[in-house]
């Protein structure tokens, strides 16, 4: 009896975790390799420590590494239904990064901007990150 008590307590221990890890996710990206800006060196081994402490705490981790403009917003769009009910949605990037006009933006390996115009097109907006909800179109 006393083994049963103890399986049924791994058992239910382990379902516990499973459950619990659903509600934890993260999106982790890093960018090295970059055509027309300077290479980074660690970036790529910072996103997979990160992602690897994650999933030792339990999330559900989602690593991309060196991604061009389209990978990246593919990521960012399935990082936003998958936080969808999440209990905690965490989002880490190691990249070049750059700011224009109060707005943060994030860039994939393949960014090659001749000027502002360009960033909503080669860049992804770190708004969209932080409040997914808001209305991209009135801020540009």
């Amino acid at each position: 009896m006393f083994r049963v008590a103890i399986a049924a307590i791994i058992f239910l221990t382990s379902m516990f975790e499973l459950a619990y890890a659903g509600d934890r996710i993260a999106l982790v990206v890093g960018a090295s390799k970059y055509e027309h800006a300077a290479r980074l060196v660690t970036t790529v081994n910072d996103a997979t420590d990160v992602s690897a402490a994650l999933r030792r705490l339990g999330f559900e981790v989602e690593t991309v590494l060196d991604p061009s403009r389209s990978e990246f917003e593919a990521a960012v769009r399935r990082y936003g239904e998958r936080s969808v009910g999440a209990q905690v949605s965490v989002f880490h990037y190691s990249g070049h990064g750059l700011e224009a006009r109060g707005r943060n933006w994030l860039l994939p390996v393949t960014f090659n901007a001749n000027g502002e115009r360009d960033l909503r097109f080669e860049a992804i907006d770190l708004t969209l990150l932080i409040r997914p909800n808001c209305d991209f179109e009135r801020r540009m």
